[in-house]
């Protein structure tokens, strides 16, 4: 059985768009919140951090 791989290969230009998308999504979506506003609402929160890929 010969072995098959995707062709979506994740090379530095998969990464590079993949940061500058969630880049464009977080000023976005950030753009009116204030720190004290993004620290009172949890799902904001969560969802900023799981853009920038930090642990929540």
């Amino acid at each position: 059985m010969e072995l098959e791989y995707m062709d979506n290969t994740k090379n530095d230009h998969y990464y590079l768009d993949k940061i500058k998308t969630d880049l464009v999504f977080i000023v976005a979506h950030m753009k009116d919140v204030d720190a004290q506003e993004l620290n009172d609402n949890e799902i904001l929160l969560d969802s900023m951090l799981f853009r920038i890929g930090l642990p929540g």
